[in-house]
C-alpha cells in the first residue's frame, strides 16, 4: 500500500463527499476482501444507497451488499456516481490507525480519477479503474430457488466452520418431512465427517423434496464470522447456487452472497 499519497481532497460541486465510521468502513472492504483477494469491486452511490458488487475469481462466490445512505452518509450534498476500484489497501490503511468519522470523496467518473479518504487530518487517495478491465458484475443473478428457510447465524456459521476444518465443500440439505436443514462434511483424503442438523419451522418456500446443494466453504467462512450470531438468515437452495441472505454487518445493510457449486459457474 502507497501511503505517501496525502494530498488534499478538492472542493467543488464535482466532488461528492460520504461520510462513515471507520468500524463501518472496516466491515465494508472486509466482506469484499472475503469474496475478492485484491478487493476488486463496482461500486455504485445513489441518493438512496451504497452498492458494492464483486464476484471471485474463480467464479464461485458472489457478492452483492447495498448500505442505506442514512447508515453511511452524512452530507446534504447530491451523491451519485458509479465506480470500479481495488480495496485492498484499504485494509492496511484502517490497521494502520483510522478511527473516528471518515470522509470519502467519489470524483467525477472520468478516466485516472481518484477516490480520496480523509480522517484526523491523513488523506489518502487511490485510483479508479477501467470499466473495461475489471471483471463482470451483474444487476441481479437468475437463480431457480426450490428451497428457501431462515435461521440464526451462528447455526450457519458454525457448520461452515467444521466443514472447514474437514475438507473444502459443505452439504446443505432440506428435509421437507421432519423439516429439519442439515449440514454435512467429507474430507477429501481423510476418513473424517461430520452431520448436524437444525430444526426450522416454518419453511419459506420447498418446491421439490430432498433439494440438497455442496458448495465450498472457503469464502464463506469470511462471511459468517463477520454477521453478528443471532441475526436471523435467509438460505436459499437452487440446481446451481447457495443463497446467503442477512442484514448487517453494518446497521441498515442488505447482504447477499451467492456461492455456486464446483462444477457451476456464477452468471
Amino acid at each position: 500500500s502507497d501511503y505517501s499519497r496525502r494530498v488534499n481532497i478538492p472542493s467543488g460541486p464535482s466532488v461528492m463527499p460520504l461520510e462513515c465510521s471507520a468500524d463501518a468502513l472496516r466491515e465494508i472492504v472486509q466482506l469484499v476482501l472475503a469474496i475478492r483477494k485484491d478487493g476488486e469491486c463496482r461500486i455504485d452511490v445513489d441518493e438512496e444507497r451504497l452498492r458494492l458488487r464483486a464476484c471471485s475469481e474463480d467464479k464461485v462466490a458472489y457478492l452483492d451488499y447495498s448500505l442505506p445512505t442514512d447508515a453511511v452518509v452524512c452530507s446534504p450534498d447530491e451523491v451519485t456516481g458509479s465506480y470500479w476500484a481495488e480495496l485492498e489497501g484499504l485494509d492496511d490503511l484502517i490497521r494502520a490507525g483510522v478511527t473516528g468519522v471518515v470522509s470519502v470523496a467519489f470524483p467525477p467518473e472520468t478516466p485516472k480519477s481518484r477516490i480520496a479518504l480523509q480522517s484526523a487530518g491523513l488523506t489518502y487517495r487511490f485510483p479508479t479503474l477501467e470499466a473495461q478491465s475489471a471483471h463482470r458484475v451483474y444487476d441481479r443473478l437468475s437463480t431457480e430457488t426450490r428451497c428457501e428457510c431462515s435461521l440464526p447465524n451462528r447455526v450457519f456459521d458454525r457448520a461452515v466452520k467444521v466443514a472447514d476444518l474437514i475438507g473444502p465443500e459443505l452439504k446443505v440439505q432440506f428435509d421437507p418431512v421432519t423439516q429439519f436443514v442439515q449440514f454435512a462434511a467429507e474430507g477429501d483424503e481423510s476418513q473424517d465427517a461430520f452431520s448436524y442438523s437444525h430444526a426450522v419451522r416454518q419453511p419459506e418456500r420447498v418446491d421439490n423434496s430432498g433439494e440438497s446443494l455442496t458448495v465450498p466453504v472457503a469464502r464463506l467462512q469470511d462471511i459468517t464470522s463477520r454477521v453478528p450470531a443471532a441475526m436471523p438468515v435467509s438460505l436459499g437452495i437452487d440446481p446451481h447456487y447457495l443463497t446467503y441472505q442477512t442484514e448487517g454487518p453494518v446497521a441498515g445493510a442488505n447482504l447477499t452472497v451467492y456461492s455456486a457449486k464446483r462444477s457451476a459457474e456464477l452468471g
